[in-house]
């Protein structure tokens, strides 16, 4: 009875650090999709304009940006897995934030993106408007500042690998909520056998009514604090091109405005 006892307190601690790991990132990752088939989850919240249906701005930007970026696609999935989290407007800088985990080990990508315009775009040769801007980025490589353990513990307890496009949350009116300028918030994840992706568009505008806006205004709290990612650093420059012919900002010095006082005619001399 006493060898019982001395190997249940023994065994105790690992039975519940088992069941701990139940509840952890990995198993999160496996329920994603456990058959044997590639899983396409590409929620893309769509508008009604002008009579059609459309894609959100924040779509066709980021959809572009991949493009002209040179960004890896995780649609065909990634091994072991990646989150990308996008999150900005469509004329505004914006952050992108790739989770990426390989061998066991994690690192973040922390992106900066500008967009200035295009001096090669000729409206009547360029027939897609995004060809008029040119992005490009500043990236950052760094660790969470709480390590990434408990990172990701918090991280994956806001429900970011769950989530659905917020057009899909009960009652809620695209339209009404559709950004007329592309801000938004777009999430990717990619394992191997899975790839998803879903947004939120302006989540300020309804988190109020609904609590996954509030996670996912949490999320980006969340990455904000534990990279130190600012709106903007104060440090980047527009990487240099040849025959760039972007007008560059000018300088200019702020001076003290001081009351002027018409000259005071001088008396004529006498002779």
């Amino acid at each position: 009875m006493k060898s019982l006892l001395l190997i249940l307190v023994l065994f105790l601690p690992v039975i519940f650090i088992s069941c701990k790991q139940d509840k952890s990132a990995a198993k999160q990752i496996e329920e994603l999709n456990k058959s044997d088939t590639f899983l396409i989850d590409n929620q893309k919240p769509k508008y009604i304009i002008s009579g059609s249906e459309q894609d959100s701005l924040h779509i066709i930007r980021f959809n572009y940006y991949e493009k002209s970026l040179g960004l890896r696609s995780l649609k065909n999935g990634f091994d072991s897995i990646q989150l990308r989290i996008d999150y900005g407007c469509v004329m505004d800088e914006t952050r992108i934030v790739s989770l990426i985990n390989n061998n066991n080990q994690w690192k973040a990508e922390i992106s900066y993106l500008r967009v200035s315009l295009n001096p090669n775009f000729n409206q009547e040769s360029n027939r897609n408007y995004w060809e008029k801007y040119d992005y490009w980025r500043l990236v950052e490589y760094k660790d969470p500042i709480s390590g990434w353990e408990k990172f990701i513990e918090k991280l994956f307890g806001l429900d970011v690998l769950k989530l659905s496009t917020y057009d899909r949350l009960p009652g809620i009116d695209t339209n009404y909520y559709a950004p007329t300028d592309g801000c938004g918030v777009g999430i990717e994840i990619a394992t191997k056998n899975v790839y998803r992706r879903y947004n939120y568009d302006n989540p300020d505008d309804y988190a109020d009514k609904y609590n996954e806006a509030r996670r996912i205004i949490s999320i980006l709290k969340l990455l904000n604090y534990e990279f130190g990612i600012k709106d903007w650093p104060d440090h980047i420059e527009r990487p240099e091109r040849e025959n760039d012919t972007i007008d560059r900002p000018i300088k200019i010095q702020e001076i003290e405005l001081q009351e002027v006082l018409p000259e005071k005619k001088k008396p004529k001399k006498k002779y």
